[in-house]
């Protein structure tokens, strides 16, 4: 009974994934890397428009962008990739998922899909730290970046994600059914309801993934402190980010506490925060018509492209 349940719930979310591509015209594409790697990607939107990349979070797919585009009124291109060691990227044992390797495979992808002009990137937690990463990195690449709930800094007084990993709490290595409920908890102010089957199906991908998870965490938790404020410190290159950054931030969030985002601004020349009321660790589900405004307004606002 139980593997027709969790089989009922495969199906009910890949039809509804499908849908929500087949209303904003997704495609799947993939990339393959000069070593051999497939990256299966999500692109939307006309050819010749923006180039806006999602880079999704910790355990997290490139298909979570899809409610957000269905509510962007700005013409863009939209392009979600999967992150190496989650749903839709590569897998390799031997690659260390740190920001700034992460950084380098995103730039070797972004000269395959946007060679003719740099990107906004728009990343959520640990997607969030990629794009900042990759824009320390390569900043002919890179636009403007939004940063939404980031990972990537360490605040005195401000415990977060981190400080739990360190601790030896991982939420995401889901052993029981009571660990997965707990996620949904601390991910959205109000977890959403979902059909048994689905739960079962989503439950159980994660609980294949646990040890997994525990090796990606470990290497995250492991990144080096490369700049620091008062109050912070950071794995990432702040200071040397050129590009416009929009910090947004769900004040509910309890990964990251707003303090974090504050970091960001400090650390980041042309940055800015937008906090965002109400709303938990991924408005990207929550609330995507508020995504989908406050990306919108934050590319208009760039310098037209010569």
């Amino acid at each position: 009974m139980a593997f027709v349940e969790e089989q009922l719930g495969r199906a009910t979310l890949a039809a509804l994934r499908w849908v929500a591509a087949r209303r904003v015209g997704a495609r799947w594409r993939q990339a393959t890397d000069s070593r051999g790697r497939v990256t299966h990607l999500l692109s939307s939107g006309p050819e010749r428009a923006p180039a806006v990349v999602w880079l999704h979070g910790f355990a997290d797919r490139p298909e979570s962008i899809l409610p957000t585009v269905a509510q962007s009124t700005a013409s863009l291109r939209w392009i979600a990739p999967g992150l190496p060691g989650f749903v839709r990227g590569w897998v390799d044992p031997a690659f260390r998922h740190r920001p700034e390797d992460y950084a380098g495979w995103l730039t070797e992808l972004l000269e395959a899909e946007a060679p003719d002009e740099p990107v906004v990137l728009v990343g959520n937690s640990l997607g969030g730290a990629v794009a900042l990463a990759a824009a320390a990195a390569a900043p002919d690449r890179v636009r403007g970046v939004v940063a939404l709930n980031a990972a990537g800094v360490q605040v005195q007084g401000a415990d977060s994600l981190v400080e739990e990993v360190q601790g030896g709490y991982n939420p995401f290595a889901i052993r029981v059914p009571e660990d997965y409920q707990q996620l949904m908890v601390r991910l959205f102010p109000r977890p959403p309801w979902m059909p048994r089957p689905v739960r079962s199906h989503l439950f159980r991908q994660f609980h294949e993934q646990a040890d997994w998870y525990v090796r990606i965490m470990d290497d995250l938790s492991a990144v080096e402190v490369v700049e620091q404020g008062g109050a912070w410190t950071s794995g990432l290159r702040l200071s040397t980010i050129a590009a416009p950054t929009l910090v947004l931030w769900g004040t509910e969030d309890t990964f990251f506490p707003l303090a974090h985002a504050e970091a960001f601004v400090d650390g980041i020349r042309e940055a800015r925060l937008q906090p965002l009321p109400g709303i938990g660790h991924c408005a990207h589900l929550q609330r995507p018509a508020t995504l989908a405004g406050a990306v919108d307004a934050f590319v208009t606002s760039l310098p037209v492209q010569g």
